[in-house]
């Protein structure tokens, strides 16, 4: 039987650490029910990071600093992610996606 059911789920969270690192990810998915076993999914999730105090990708930047990175991990950062997703209900307690 088809039960036209849509579920949204969105999600939000904010990071700051003492390295200078701030860095905001935002969730969204939205859940198609086609029958009671099937479930159709898609989503997106947006993320973007401010570089901490001590990175450089400039070679000088390491001749009079204390505290030094070239790490791309602590650099400025921005993503988005493309999501999707398919559910299969064997029983209540099994589902396969």
């Amino acid at each position: 039987s088809f039960q036209d059911v849509v579920t949204l789920h969105l999600g939000y969270r904010y990071y700051a650490d003492d390295w200078g690192i701030n860095s905001h990810t935002i969730d969204s998915d939205l859940y198609y029910e086609v029958t009671n076993k099937w479930i159709f999914g898609i989503g997106l999730r947006g993320y973007t990071q401010t570089k901490s105090d001590f990175f450089s990708s400039s070679i000088t930047h390491f001749t009079d600093e204390i505290y030094a990175s070239s790490d791309l991990r602590l650099s400025d950062f921005n993503s988005v992610t493309y999501k999707g997703s398919v559910d299969y209900k064997i029983s209540d307690d099994l589902h396969i996606n």
